[in-house]
């Protein structure tokens, strides 16, 4: 028997994840949690999001190679795991079938890091520090302005590459929400 699956990718580690990964299996999809490059149980270096467009779109197509899988991936997730589905959107593999996003942002510079153009110090440098990524902060700071270095994180310039059903729920007073 093949799968649907449904993938949740995060920076907060997968035991965080337990509760959608077992609702999905209780509806008879697959499950699959992925911890972010550098984070938690796996391997690499934090990227903050830089890399997410490349590794989100690798464990898609991993996914779908699978003997289980029929070939359709759903993702799901809220704030900094909508993020890395936002940025693998673009250049996602045909077994993307949908996402289901909640309180993330698919302009990274414009709507988490410098809205308006200003750094959003308290909730940049809080987070960061938490997640034990606080040596990003240098580097983030190098970039005070909407160059290059921000493409990577920059889904919503590539909107026209997008061709995935999705679900996007936001909040009123959410930080994402500009």
């Amino acid at each position: 028997t093949k799968y649907p699956a449904l993938l949740v990718r995060t920076p907060y580690g997968k035991s965080a994840v337990t509760e959608y990964i077992n609702a999905a299996i209780l509806l008879g999809v697959a499950g699959v949690a992925q911890d972010m490059r550098g984070r938690k149980d796996s391997e690499g270096v934090d990227c903050v999001f830089q890399c997410d467009a490349n590794d989100g779109s690798d464990t898609l197509a991993w996914i779908a190679s699978q003997s289980w899988s029929n070939g359709k991936v759903i993702t799901f997730g809220a704030s900094a795991q909508a993020i890395a589905e936002y940025m693998m959107a673009p250049s996602a593999p045909p077994a993307l079938a949908g996402m289901w996003n909640m309180v993330g942002t698919p302009d990274v510079y414009s709507h988490l890091m410098f809205p308006g153009g200003v750094f959003r110090k308290e909730l940049v440098e809080g987070w960061l520090k938490g997640q034990g990524s606080d040596f990003f902060l240098a580097t983030i700071k190098e970039h005070p302005t909407h160059d290059t270095f921000w493409d990577t994180v920059q889904t919503s310039d590539h909107f026209a590459s997008v061709n995935v059903p999705s679900v996007h729920m936001g909040g009123w007073y959410d930080c994402m929400n500009q």
